[in-house]
């Protein structure tokens, strides 16, 4: 893929990238020309459904995984770590922070990633933005063309997150010297559902 992408004028990093969230995957591509838009698309429908996940594959991300985990530690880091616990103490949020346990990683197998890619990786659990000067009736014919074979369902049980303990209000210190003095008020909230647009957006920049 990156041979193919840097013949295209991409630069891993740079044009292409990919992050992940406590609640989401992101894959994104910056291309330079319109033209290269058929391109994104197959790149992006082969991530959806037709990677193959060979063991061989994954052996050699363990060790990027291991390698940026050890190069993760900070007094930063560590103040994070210690923010989320308490902050979310009771939920998994805190969990995802932490130190991974590398051991998961060197044990991971092809049959527990297909797992997930198959269970997760599914049309109801996606969505495609394209953002550029594209003719609109013919990006949605591509767009046919390349997803509408897309098939799966999640058949496994949602996972529990759990819940915020509830607590009164809590003081609590973090003590680094390599750190900057500073002091944080958090106010933690139920979740709720609100439509994406841009009122909403202002209503809760301006909270």
């Amino acid at each position: 893929l990156i041979p193919l992408l840097e013949k295209e004028g991409l630069k891993f990093g740079a044009d292409t990238n990919a992050m992940t969230t406590f609640s989401d995957t992101t894959y994104q591509l910056d291309l330079p020309k319109s033209s290269q838009l058929d391109l994104g698309l197959n790149i992006f429908s082969d991530i959806a459904d037709k990677l193959t996940l060979s063991q061989g594959a994954i052996d050699r991300e363990k060790g990027i995984i291991e390698a940026e985990e050890r190069g993760k530690h900070s007094p930063m880091k560590d103040l994070i770590n210690y923010e989320t616990s308490k902050i979310y103490d009771g939920m998994k949020i805190k969990d995802a922070v932490a130190d991974v346990d590398l051991n998961i990683v060197r044990n991971a197998t092809k049959a527990q990633i297909e797992k997930i890619y198959k269970n997760y990786y599914t049309p109801d659990r996606a969505f495609l933005v394209i953002v550029g000067d594209v003719d609109v009736e013919k990006t949605k014919a591509m767009i046919t063309q390349k997803f509408g074979g897309w098939s799966g369902k999640n058949t496994l049980a949602e996972p529990d997150l759990g819940k915020v303990k509830p607590r009164p209000n809590d003081v609590d210190t973090y003590v680094d010297a390599q750190i900057p003095n500073k002091i944080e008020i958090i106010k933690l909230r139920n979740y709720q559902e609100v439509e994406d647009n841009f009122e909403n957006s202002v209503k809760g920049a301006n909270r």
